[in-house]
């Protein structure tokens, strides 16, 4: 006999169904965001990345050993601010509070990331060029700012093998699942379920990357804001998730 479900159970599912779209498309913005403002900054602050920072540490390399201690500035700069945001991140954040107080450090995290993103894109658009040696240094400095309190943010969303600032892992995880999912070793819907989140969310950062070369190749002039709107809409999305339920 055919198990019968209810009204109330297909409504539940759908609800939950929709609120873990609305966090997936929340992921999904932040790694647009990262990927959008690691092309900015490697494009217009003189080849560095917002949220790369093993890129940063092989162009720091690289600089370090050509005796180019001007160019080594700029990748460390990258890092130092990356650190000093996942530290001042990780200070307002208890990892042991209850989910719905996580919940509500997360949404706290993203407002305040949103906000230097937003302090980052009027500081670029009226710098001009981005001449002068001081600004460009301080707009280094505060897009990874940005993007460690991003990393430290994602952190809180439960999503299993993904991140929306370093995409080896994710890379590594998406080749292995689909190699095991095609020789089937294994058939369990939730690693299914994991793999295409990681796939979503490596193609938001290359779209993000995408968007913002062809902004710039056009010398777009609200070229910093792409990144500021992915940020906002991926708090809207954990606003909306959170009200309807717990972060899956």
């Amino acid at each position: 006999m055919a198990r019968r479900v209810s009204p109330a159970n297909a409504t539940d599912r759908t609800t939950n169904g929709a609120l873990r779209a609305t966090a997936n498309l929340g992921i999904c913005g932040l790694a647009f965001a990262s990927g959008s403002l690691d092309v900015i900054a490697f494009l217009t602050l003189d080849r560095v990345f917002a949220s790369a920072m093993t890129g940063n540490a092989a162009l720091l390399g690289i600089a370090i050993s050509d005796g180019d201690w001007d160019a080594a500035s700029r990748p460390a700069l990258a890092l130092v601010g990356f650190v000093l945001g996942a530290m001042a991140s990780s200070a307002a954040t208890d990892p042991k509070a209850a989910t719905s107080l996580r919940s509500a450090k997360l949404i706290g995290l993203l407002l305040f990331e949103a906000t230097c993103l937003a302090v980052f894109a009027v500081a670029w658009q009226t710098s001009g060029e981005i001449s002068d040696d001081v600004a460009q240094r301080l707009l280094i400095l505060l897009c990874s700012f940005a993007m460690g309190v991003q990393g430290v943010a994602a952190k809180i969303v439960n999503a299993p093998g993904v991140n929306t600032i370093v995409f080896t892992s994710t890379l590594v995880a998406i080749v292995s699942s689909a190699t095991n999912m095609l020789t089937r070793r294994h058939n369990n819907p939730q690693i299914r379920t994991n793999t295409l989140r990681q796939l979503s969310n490596f193609a938001a950062y290359g779209a993000g990357a995408l968007v913002a070369g062809m902004l710039a190749w056009n010398k777009f002039g609200f070229l910093a804001w792409p990144p500021v709107a992915a940020v906002v809409l991926a708090l809207v999305s954990f606003v909306v998730t959170r009200e309807g339920s717990e972060i899956d």
